[in-house]
């Protein structure tokens, strides 16, 4: 009896079967009856029926393709990410990331030149012909000088080697009608944090000030979408929010036209719970995002949950283990944009060393150890048809070290979403709303230990 592959998996859906091999890029739907046959003949070798032949055939002779890992030695950096200043003109209730008082100085100006002179060198040496510079916070824009002074140092050095140049920033769009003009034709996309209609952003996202800050941010993304950037619009999902995420997805594409809206749960923090927002149910936001998504998708709008990219297979969701070098204000290098105390906490160390004299000066011992740690399947990922989308989420909040088959409400919500996109991939919209509606299908899919074609009941 032969083995089947554990990439291969099988979801009940209803009276169906989803059938899917994500390193294969393969996805079906079948009848129970063409599911177990399927199984007995990938175990067995058994007389294949006509009814499942082009499926079979699909299965055992479309190549795999492993998940894309950096160079095992060197640097090859996926991203040069500068962090200007860990402050912030927000107070966002559910954000942890630093206070005013601990944020420190912000970056100076000859930091930012030894960072990107430094960077240059390394794409000089492994002859690269693109560069990548990502901004993160705190605001970027708090520190405005940093980031203007950044992207004409940057895009120079760039042109003086004939070399494609990308810019990307994060922000929370609290800036002058001006910086939105520069920002909309000088970077390449610009990651927008905006959760919804006024009341929704004022209350979730208010100013440190206590004065309304909305119409700032309604007219800075309106700027930023008309010009060259590609605009993508995060919107983070409350309790509270959740039932208004069709809404939301509405107004964002009526409003903005962004290149992708992305729905992100809470996630519990000191300061969320303090607040009393909390993250939505696992299934009622998974029913909820099915509705908003098709909303965007109909106008040609990606509609994105970061841990649900059914497009790509990947060993880690994030730029740690990929060889991006994040640089704070004071010098340090690190793996991950989170302030060093938030992993830290976590038991994880993600410096890779630090600025000097113009120079990266980085660990290669952390830089393999990270990279290690980010190809490593967690446990609880072993069994689950997530494990190369999701790939055991963020490795600060969902350390993934549960049992295989023990899901939490994250897990729950990523494998709901990723299904629900799957069948949407197979204009089967309908049949996933009515699956994810069935509170049955629902618990029986809580209770699942396994999503592995070969261990199909």
């Amino acid at each position: 009896m032969d083995a089947i592959t554990s990439s291969y998996y099988a979801i009940p859906v209803l009276d169906k079967v989803l059938i899917y091999s994500p390193l294969q890029g393969i996805t079906a739907l079948t009848n129970q009856d063409a599911a177990r046959t399927l199984r007995r003949c990938l175990e067995t070798r058994a007389p294949i029926p006509r009814q499942i032949q082009p499926l079979y055939k699909s299965l055992k002779e479309s190549p795999s393709t492993l998940p894309d890992v950096r160079p095992a030695r060197g640097i090859a950096p996926l991203f040069l990410g500068i962090i200007p200043t860990r402050a912030c003109s927000l107070r966002c209730v559910y954000c942890d990331f630093i206070t005013d008082q601990a944020a420190g100085n912000p970056m100076s100006l000859p930091m930012a030149k030894q960072i990107i002179d430094a960077y240059f060198d390394i794409l000089d040496k492994e002859k690269s012909e693109r560069a990548d510079v990502q901004f993160f916070g705190g605001e970027p824009f708090y520190s405005p000088e940093v980031v203007y002074f950044s992207v004409a140092y940057a895009g120079r050095k760039a042109r003086e080697r004939v070399m494609d140049i990308h810019f990307e920033v994060t922000t929370n769009g609290i800036f002058s009608r001006d910086t939105a003009m520069w920002a909309a034709d000088n970077f390449d996309a610009v990651i927008l944090s905006l959760d919804g209609p006024p009341d929704i952003q004022e209350s979730q996202r208010p100013a440190r000030s206590g004065k309304p800050v909305f119409p700032i941010v309604f007219e800075n993304a309106k700027i930023i979408s008309s010009g060259s950037a590609d605009l993508i619009i995060r919107s983070c999902v409350s309790q509270k929010t959740a039932s208004r995420m069709t809404e939301i997805a509405d107004w964002i594409v009526e409003e903005f036209h962004p290149k992708a809206v992305c729905f992100e749960s809470v996630h519990p923090t000191g300061q969320s719970v303090g607040a009393r927002l909390f993250p939505p149910d696992p299934i009622e936001f998974a029913r909820r995002f099915h509705a908003a998504a098709r909303i965007p998708e109909a106008h040609g709008v990606m509609a994105v949950h970061s841990t649900t990219d059914v497009s790509t297979c990947r060993t880690t969701i994030c730029p740690v283990g990929k060889n991006a070098l994040i640089v704070s204000p004071d010098g340090a290098v690190d793996a991950c944009y989170l302030p060093e105390k938030t992993w830290r906490d976590a038991g994880l160390d993600f410096r890779l060393g630090k600025i000097h004299a113009g120079k990266f000066e980085l660990d290669e011992n952390m830089l393999e150890g990270i990279r290690t740690l980010s190809g490593a399947i967690k446990p609880g990922c072993v069994n689950c048809l997530c494990r190369y989308h999701c790939a055991g989420g963020c490795h600060v909040r969902r350390n993934g070290n549960h049992s295989s088959g023990k899901y939490d409400d994250s897990c729950m919500q990523t494998r709901l979403v990723t299904i629900a996109n799957l069948l949407r991939r197979l204009n089967e919209n309908d049949l996933a709303a009515s699956w994810l509606a069935d509170e049955s299908s629902m618990t029986r899919f809580a209770r699942r230990s396994s999503d592995q074609l070969g261990e199909m009941a």
